[in-house]
């Protein structure tokens, strides 16, 4: 059972919110980061031309920040299974459609 929110508690997010102001201000585009992105948490649909994105599932470890924070985690678990190809194929496909961050070619 979660426990009940307090205005407390309220104030406390609200503060650690404009600490951080700053570095969401930096980011290009603020994304949601899922810490848990892998197969097992995502549901895809194949539409006429390609496959898309129609489900998220476990928004425990979530944050708004940099998207290349979920590529190590599917990364490794390609590389763990012995998928290397296919580790390879998803981080060649993550930055194409990345925009350009700078220290990235």
């Amino acid at each position: 059972m979660y426990s009940v929110i307090t205005p407390k508690d309220i104030e406390w997010v609200e503060k650690l919110l404009l600490m951080c102001e700053e570095s969401f201000n930096a980011l290009n585009s603020p994304t949601f980061v899922m810490g848990d992105f892998k197969a097992d948490n995502v549901l895809v649909q194949r539409s006429t031309e390609d496959w898309m994105l129609c489900g998220i599932f476990d928004f425990t470890t979530g944050y708004f920040g940099d998207g290349i924070a979920d590529l190590p985690r599917i990364v490794i678990m390609y590389i763990d299974e012995d998928e290397e190809e296919l580790a390879k194929l998803f981080i060649r496909e993550f930055f194409n459609r990345c925009e350009d961050k700078e220290g990235f070619k």
